[in-house]
């Protein structure tokens, strides 16, 4: 009991510290010109996924130091990305209609898929290697600069901030102090649950540590949608997953090589494909998420997530 309440804590921090990040970040972002569906697809998809950043790289050095952390790291990765399309986007889309353009859809969704196409092909060998890994974070970098490039082409009204740029500065530095101190708890806590009930780490990443660290995201999505800012919704669950495809396990095998599991490789990461595949025709059939649709999402990972542990 002691580590599932270490967990929640470890969870919690990273929360709320990424709350602080995300403040900080978005209100300096409005104070220099950025739209609401760059906001989202940028600054909110790298904030909010803060804490699954933090993870894989602090479990990174863990390994470094001889603690095997390698399924910890892809299964809080994909973890996180199916409870984003799936829970966090479904009950976005039971809050409110959310649409999206078809230029979005091509563009932004045609990245989402190709990142997990590539997290695919990098892992099939059973290891992500320093130079996949080095791949993996580029092919996000390059996305980021396009995204940035092609700003102009985003026509939602911009909303200037104004406000003492020094405390959104120290908002977002606190928030990062936060957010590390519970990456410590949230790492050491589920390796000893893990260790404690015989059940593999990436179970534990993906059922517990990845649905938690989707916090972020869903406080976010749903704020959104009840605002009606569907723009800003989407744009951060797309952003956000295209980030968890790439970064984490990318960051964290520059540091040290990453294990890949093959029932990893060849279960989840198909099922996810097919879920935002499944995302974006729902999006394209008839330009927007309607609630059964949402529904639809929802009730799918719950079926993942049931399959996981019943397969434990």
């Amino acid at each position: 009991m002691q580590d599932v309440a270490l967990i929640l804590l470890g969870l919690i921090l990273l929360w709320g510290g990424t709350n602080l990040v995300i403040d900080g970040a978005v209100r300096l972002a409005r104070h220099f010109g950025m739209s609401e569906i760059l906001i989202g697809l940028t600054i909110l998809a790298v904030g909010s996924d803060l804490p699954e950043t933090v993870v894989a790289v602090h479990a990174a050095f863990l390994q470094l130091s001889g603690t095997d952390t390698s399924a910890l790291i892809v299964g809080n990765a994909i973890g996180s990305a199916f409870a984003n399309i799936g829970l966090v986007l479904g009950i976005a889309g039971l809050v409110t209609y959310l649409t999206l353009s078809e230029r979005f859809i091509f563009v932004h969704g045609g990245m989402l898929l190709l990142s997990v196409i590539i997290l695919f092909f990098a892992g099939q060998d059973g290891v992500v290697s320093r130079i996949e890994g080095g791949m993996l974070a580029t092919a996000f970098v390059i996305y980021m600069v396009v995204a940035f490039q092609n700003r102009r082409d985003h026509t939602e009204k911009i909303v200037q901030e104004k406000g003492n740029i020094f405390y959104f500065w120290s908002s977002l530095i606190a928030g990062l102090i936060v957010v590390y101190v519970g990456s410590e708890l949230t790492i050491v806590s589920a390796s000893g649950l893990a260790e404690r009930f015989g059940v593999s780490q990436s179970l534990i990443g993906i059922a517990i540590v990845g649905a938690g660290t989707s916090l972020p995201e869903l406080s976010i999505s749903v704020a959104a949608a009840l605002r009606k800012q569907g723009g800003l919704s989407v744009g951060n669950i797309i952003g956000s997953n295209i980030y968890d495809a790439l970064i984490p396990i990318g960051v964290a095998a520059v540091i040290v090589p990453v294990n890949f599991d093959r029932s990893l490789l060849w279960f989840d990461l198909p099922a996810l494909l097919a879920l935002s595949l499944l995302t974006l025709v729902f999006f394209k059939r008839k330009r927007g998420l309607q609630r059964p649709e949402a529904a639809v999402l929802v009730l799918a990972y719950l079926a993942y997530l049931a399959t996981k542990i019943l397969c434990a």
